[in-house]
């Protein structure tokens, strides 16, 4: 039986009651964020308690909402920590958003998905059009990834260097080395011709380290490894790589009379080889990026492509990353290639862009995607609603730009900064996710004035308290002022 109930209305998880085995009471509850869900109301007792039956697992849940026993929900996980959060879905627009929501996990590679797309995707027979963008995404995913700037030194160069650092610190391989080898493979392949020994060296090794993957660099089984006299040859045979790099290979090759009994893995031997081929145009600085090549990057990934069909832009549509994607995505269909998983990953990315960014208009906020190579998430939203503080605000706030980084990296976790600029002046307050990373970042607050070149730097303040990005977005874009059903286990 169906009942009527307030969407964004939300529960909060109490306790998951296992009928088989109750001494698994510490077992985490098996939600994740973002996850879509249909439940039952079977139960209710006082102070607002409701048992739940979500896909055979039984729950109570804590509700201000009023629920009658029977009545269906369709629910999404708005929060897994400290506790389960639960929110009731009522619109069409919200339960297509939280079906495709997963595909924010995509946000960090997205570039770099897109580089190996045009790489291994047979783009041959796509029109001009949509060639050029794949290939304008492959050059963006290199100029916007801050681990290309090696400070003038080669990226051949960089790779032997983090391979030596990291056998002499650890052996066995870091994950922290690992991900800094992962972001210099990601910037050597762009620049390599398709279908070349370097260019699908370069995509094995990527492909060993997808996921949390640590790549062996020096092993002890003679299975995972090579002799070390091969390496030796590849070094000595490499004549016409620069002497730099043919040092620093010399250099690895001698380590290993210190590191005895391990051996160079296979790994290892296709990194040497593959620094030691790399041609002259990766030799070069990378341009540090700028705020100009992320607007492009944004304007071509079609978000608005619909709109411009409409409006008779076709040319200017058809120049977009998802008109690209839909045409790659048609010539790849019934292949089942992975080229052909890949395509449809991005393009329910970028579909889902679209459906936030219509659901926050509805909030007078305007949705930004920062597909980022160095940001785990991270959006902005631009608030559309004119400035209507106290009576107090003065002239010069009546006409501030407000908006709001949502970001999440590495090492400093969660961030949000809220900015607002009126036309000479730039107002900051920075939030991080605890006090400690709140005082570093106010401890480099003098370096404020060098990255804010567009205008002054009125006042910069810093606190605590900066939520999940995705969690904020989950919960804006099914809010309406309700209430949400809290389970905390």
């Amino acid at each position: 039986m169906d009942f009527p109930v307030s969407p964004a209305s939300t529960l909060n998880i109490q306790q998951l009651y296992r009928r088989q085995d109750s001494r698994q009471g510490n077992t985490p509850l098996p939600f994740s964020q973002g996850q879509m869900l249909q439940g039952t109301i079977t139960g209710k007792s006082g102070n607002n308690i409701y048992q739940l039956d979500i896909g055979g697992k039984q729950v109570q849940a804590q509700s201000s909402a009023l629920l009658q026993v029977g009545q269906k929900l369709n629910l999404q996980v708005t929060a897994v920590s400290p506790g389960v959060e639960l929110q009731v879905v009522g619109d069409t627009l919200t339960r297509q958003i939280g079906a495709s929501f997963h595909a924010l996990n995509g946000q960090k590679t997205l570039l770099q998905n897109l580089v190996q797309l045009n790489q291994t995707g047979n783009t041959t027979n796509l029109s001009e059009a949509a060639k050029q963008t794949l290939s304008f995404f492959s050059q963006s995913a290199v100029q916007l990834n801050p681990s290309a700037q090696q400070a003038s030194t080669p990226i051949s160069n960089a790779l032997l260097t983090t391979v030596i650092q990291s056998l002499q610190t650890n052996p066995t391989t870091t994950p922290q080395a690992t991900r800094t080898l992962e972001g210099l493979l990601q910037n050597v392949l762009p620049a390599l011709p398709q279908e070349t020994t370097a260019a699908n060296q370069t995509l094995q090794l990527l492909d060993k380290l997808s996921g949390a993957t640590s790549l062996a660099l020096a092993v002890s089984g003679k299975e995972q490894s090579i002799p070390l006299a091969l390496l030796e040859q590849t070094v000595s045979s490499a004549l016409q790589a620069p002497q730099q790099t043919q040092q620093l290979a010399r250099q690895l090759v001698a380590l290993f009379n210190t590191i005895q009994p391990l051996l160079p893995s296979k790994e290892l031997q296709a990194i040497v080889s593959l620094a030691l081929s790399l041609p002259s145009t990766t030799q070069t600085t990378i341009t540090p990026p700028d705020g100009g090549q992320l607007q492009q990057v944004i304007e071509r990934m079609g978000l608005n492509m619909e709109q411009l069909f409409a409006q008779n832009r076709g040319q200017e549509a058809a120049q977009t990353l998802k008109f690209a994607l839909l045409e790659l995505g048609q010539q790849l269909t019934g292949t089942n290639t992975p080229a052909g998983e890949q395509t449809g990953q991005l393009l329910q990315t970028i579909e889902l862009y679209q459906m936030l960014q219509l659901r926050m208009a509805g909030e007078f906020l305007f949705f930004l995607p920062l597909p980022l190579p160095f940001l785990n998430q991270g959006y902005l939203l631009v608030d559309d609603q004119p400035q209507n503080d106290d009576e107090t605000s003065d002239a010069t706030n009546e006409n501030a730009l407000r908006y709001t980084l949502h970001l999440q990296l590495e090492g400093l976790g969660n961030v949000r900064i809220e900015m607002q600029q009126t036309e000479h002046r730039l107002d900051l307050r920075f939030f991080a996710e605890d006090r400690d990373k709140m005082v570093f970042m106010h401890e480099h607050k003098e370096e404020l004035d060098k990255w804010v070149t567009a205008v002054e730097v009125g006042s910069a303040q810093f606190f605590s308290g900066a939520d999940d990005p995705a969690k904020t977005l989950l919960q804006k874009s099914t809010a309406d002022g309700a209430g949400v059903i809290n389970t905390k286990a």
